[in-house]
């Protein structure tokens, strides 16, 4: 049997201080190569990732946490990975437990596998409270919309294979924070298979410097965003034809009942401005019937290339 090659992304930002002791606890028996992304670092980041013998993929600017894991995803797809790993580069990712985490892909049980925190005590490794609470709820949130087993959504500690990767639509994902909830989101709309295996929450003291208000309202927002990314990438067909469809009705209805008017009264029965807003939802539901034309011819020709997909 062909050996997998395993490859992981590390996406970071001014993380010197922790990355080299991040990269040599990585087993290198089993981890072919390692990409850090440098996402804008101001430090010594990219310096000591090449010291280690990384591969190391450099953002000019800051463009978040997403946009490294998806450069270092293009990247390991460059590289011919079989399944790709995304660690944390601030160290609250154990590289030891990597075995544990591919095993399902190797063993073919799954396609997507990521780490889960919340199911063992993970305020006893130093997750803050309303992190830990936070998360919880937007786990639950998650698992009803998505219908996986859903058993923590924002841990970003994950291998996928290579096939299900290029099924994933890298553009529906957040440039940002969020990304681990996008994944689930594509795997459920993709069909692929998603595991969980339990791993250590390890915070060390760090210190949070995210506050209950601000997390409340960050988890709304990748809940909304979610949402809307999911209609406007995937039922945009749908939003844009019954929008479409209702203006065209609603502008011939009252176009129809003007014309009544006009008939019956022998006069006209509108202003000319009354004639200019009827042609006016009339032309707008015309091209939204069009926009959802071609969001289906859209969507058939991305499902025939990622089916194509080698």
């Amino acid at each position: 049997m062909k050996k997998q090659k395993i490859v992981a992304v590390i996406p970071a930002l001014n993380e010197e201080g922790n990355l080299r002791t991040l990269l040599k606890r990585f087993p290198r028996k089993v981890v072919d190569q390692i990409v850090v992304v440098d996402d804008g670092s101001r430090d010594k980041t990219s310096s000591v990732a090449k010291g280690e013998g990384a591969i190391v993929v450099q953002h000019g600017r800051n463009l978040g946490v997403g946009a490294a894991i998806k450069s270092g995803y293009s990247k390991a797809l460059e590289l011919n990975a079989d399944i790709i790993l995304v660690v944390a580069g601030d160290g609250q990712h154990d590289p030891r437990e990597i075995p544990n985490l591919i095993k399902p892909i190797l063993e073919d049980e799954a396609d997507y596998v990521v780490g889960d925190r919340l199911s063992a005590n993970p305020r006893a490794g130093g997750m803050p409270r309303h992190r830990y609470y936070g998360n919880r709820l937007l786990t639950y949130l998650t698992r009803k919309i998505t219908k996986l087993d859903v058993k923590d959504s924002q841990c970003g500690y994950a291998a996928i294979s290579r096939a299900a990767l290029r099924k994933i639509n890298l553009g529906f994902l957040s440039d940002r924070w969020g990304v681990p909830n996008d994944m689930l989101l594509e795997c459920a709309l993709r069909g692929l298979r998603v595991r969980y295996v339990p791993i250590t929450a390890i915070y060390g003291g760090r210190k949070s410097y995210i506050r209950l208000p601000g997390f409340g309202v960050r988890l709304i927002a990748i809940m909304i965003r979610g949402i809307l990314r999911y209609l406007y990438f995937y039922r945009g067909t749908i939003v844009f034809s019954v929008a479409g469809g209702s203006l065209i009705i609603i502008g011939l209805a009252y176009g129809l009942w003007i014309v009544f008017e006009t008939i019956t009264s022998r006069s006209l029965a509108v202003g000319v401005a009354s004639v200019v807003f009827v042609a006016t939802i009339v032309l707008t539901g015309v091209q939204l019937l069009v926009f959802g034309l071609l969001a289906e011819m859209t969507k058939m020709i991305e499902s025939r290339i990622s089916a194509g997909s080698p």
